[in-house]
């Protein structure tokens, strides 16, 4: 695999192509490297899944139970449109209650032939809040349908595991619709319920009483992100309780402990600039714990090497991204929130907070990967947006910490590998919470599919396997994500709000269309375009700059077609594409919000915008850590035609 890029599936691939392991895992080894998944990625679902055969168990006398989701089972189901094998009603009871939790790989009912009698009437739908969370309850796994018809084979979409959640956004009789694959679908009200709330994390406690107030500093501004400009000294501490210092205050926040480095203090003359207009007595604890993030920043900046991937390391990663989560709390309760010198202040440092928040490259953990690998784009862009907004590894609920000691038992040879661990590779939590966040991901996906605090080696297993499959699923991700005590939601762009909404999902497929056809990889199309560009105009060398310059001309000679919108303009021009990513992103990250932008079959970062492009962190590739994109380069890739936004 050239330069790092992951290897794309084939056209048309959809969940249904994971199959099991063929062989069973050996203790402490991942069960995905165990045998062959006919599988090299999956990083985004296409957005129309192709009608699916007919899989066991879904049978023309009624929507009888498959096979459970075992290994086995998902061999038999690889014709699904989903890898988890699923049922809409089950002739078994609905699914379990809350005081009878069922394993992941309890045994099914078999299905009926199809010349079988008229299956039981589909249970009543519960109450459910709408628009809301639903979970599944069938323990078996719940059929996703175009149109809300049991009657029909040929509207199955796909399915969902047992206690896997969807946003369910309408009624219509005893079926909800509901999100899926960036698509509206329906499922059977009978077999899910409310979803229970996510678990809260606690937040910071308030900053200590801050030293008396002194005059503010004054400063000239200057551009943004300028750097190195003398700054005055933070208030010299008092003798009392209430002198705070960068050195001693540490509040503790769900990404852990925040302890700032000592004497740190703010250089950026933009940022100073406007710390000189916002009065409250806030602010100078703020001010001090944003010095101690962008101190340890440019501290970590210096641990990034080929060899890291251009990730950071060490032990400050973590207490950088507790330090986030102190500094974004703070912004949160400034006072006078409707002063135009407090939002400027606010938006200013949110947009360096997303400038200097963590990479990771998908180079994870084998535990949940696919075979053949680079398949987890979906949770290495989930961490990078969990850590923006201040929430790693220590957010994690203590009360899922025994069935994730389980995982991490069962998979330990695989964390034994693990890169860049800040706390050793053991399987004990605090090893575990010094995992980058994308490997700490993995086995928390796991998790999300054991019902028992004290799993079998088989549960653990079925349950990877379960994780295998829908870490490519949106509604997955966003579940995980509320594990953490973030918000996930869905962000569909309105391309033309000229447009209705049946007009603008045209839009937006045949934006994912073009993406298919232009975004390429490593060794080609406009990914290998773009990446060519930024080495260009990065390279400091002349004699390189020049032989880069070339190299990229000579690509963009092919590209002209693409970048042009030739096929796209009509549908969805340059200037109406650049309106409505900036009009629809801007405020999100003005907002200090995790963007995780989705491109034709891959998941990244968005964490600038600017007049003339994008700037993403992109898993992928070493040598895509900070890209920038033109729009049109954005636009013949596909970007932003399904999107989650973690706040």
């Amino acid at each position: 695999m050239s330069g790092g890029f992951d290897q794309r599936p084939g056209a048309g691939m959809t969940t249904s192509d994971l199959g099991p392991p063929t062989t069973p895992a050996g203790p402490g080894k991942s069960t995905l490297t165990a045998g062959a998944l006919p599988r090299t990625t999956g990083d985004i679902p296409p957005a129309a899944a192709a009608t699916p055969k007919q899989a066991p168990g879904d049978s023309a006398a009624a929507d009888s139970p498959p096979p459970a989701l075992s290994m086995t089972a998902l061999a038999e189901a690889a014709t699904e449109t989903s890898a988890t094998s699923a049922t809409e009603a089950s002739t078994t009871p609905a699914g379990p209650t809350a005081a009878e939790p069922a394993a992941v790989n309890a045994p099914a009912t078999a299905a009926a032939p199809d010349d079988a009698a008229p299956a039981p009437a589909l249970p009543p739908a519960p109450s459910v809040p709408i628009p809301g969370i639903v979970r599944v309850t069938a323990r078996d796994g719940l059929r996703v349908r175009r149109t809300p018809d049991s009657t029909k084979r040929d509207n199955v979409m796909g399915g969902v595991a047992y206690h896997e959640e969807l946003e369910a956004h309408a009624r219509q009789g005893d079926w909800l619709a509901v999100t899926y694959r960036m698509q509206t679908a329906y499922v059977h009200g009978g077999y899910v319920e409310a979803a229970p709330p996510s678990p809260t994390a606690s937040p910071p406690h308030p900053a200590p009483t801050p030293p008396v107030p002194t005059a503010p500093a004054t400063a000239t501004a200057a551009p943004a992100h300028a750097t190195g400009a003398a700054a005055p000294s933070p208030p010299a501490p008092s003798t009392g309780a209430a002198a705070a210092t960068a050195a001693s205050a540490s509040p503790a926040t769900a990404a852990g402990t925040w302890s700032p480095p000592a004497g740190a203090k703010l250089e950026d003359p933009q940022l100073l600039a406007l710390v000189a207009k916002v009065r409250d007595p806030k602010l100078d604890q703020l001010v001090r714990d944003l010095a101690g993030v962008l101190a340890l920043e440019r501290s970590l900046r210096k641990t990034k090497s080929l060899e890291t991937r251009y990730e950071v390391k060490g032990k400050d990663r973590e207490n950088m991204v507790a330090g986030i989560g102190v500094v974004r709390h703070a912004l949160d309760v400034l006072a006078n929130a409707s002063d135009p010198n407090v939002t400027a202040f606010k938006v200013a440092v949110n947009h360096k907070l997303e400038e200097i928040a963590p990479y990771h490259h998908q180079l994870n953990i084998s535990t949940v990967e696919s075979y053949g690998g680079w398949s987890t784009c979906n949770l290495t862009s989930l961490a990078m947006s969990l850590e923006v907004i201040g929430k790693n590894a220590s957010a994690y609920p203590a009360s899922e910490h025994k069935k994730l000691l389980a995982v991490a038992s069962a998979f330990k040879s695989d964390i034994a590998q693990a890169r860049l661990a800040a706390n050793g590779t053991g399987t004990d939590i605090s090893s575990l919470q010094g995992l980058r966040l994308p490997d700490f991901l993995e086995l928390a996906a796991v998790v999300e599919f054991l019902t028992s605090d004290e799993p079998t080696h088989d549960q653990i297993v079925a349950a990877a396997t379960h994780a295998v499959a829908s870490k490519t699923n949106a509604a997955f991700l966003k579940q995980l994500a509320r594990k953490f005590g973030a918000e996930a939601k869905d962000k569909t762009v309105t391309w033309d709000t000229s447009k209705n909404a049946k007009q603008n999902r045209a839009t937006r497929d045949a934006l994912q269309d073009y993406g298919s056809q232009h975004r390429g990889d490593g060794s080609h199309g406009i990914e290998q375009l773009s990446t060519a560009r930024n080495v260009a105009e990065k390279e400091t060398d002349p004699k390189r700059k020049a032989a880069a310059r070339k190299h990229y001309e000579a690509l963009l000679a092919g590209q002209h077609a693409a970048l042009d919108g030739e096929g796209i303009e009509a549908d969805l021009s340059l200037q109406t594409y650049k309106a409505a990513v900036t009009r629809e992103f801007g405020p999100e990250l003005d907002a200090g919000r995790g963007v995780i932008a989705g491109l034709y079959m891959h998941w990244t970062r968005l964490y600038g915008i600017d007049a003339d492009r994008i700037l993403v962190q992109d898993p992928g590739a070493w040598n895509r850590t900070e890209i920038n994109l033109t729009w049109a380069e954005a636009r013949a890739m596909g970007y932003f035609w399904a999107n989650i936004v973690i706040s």
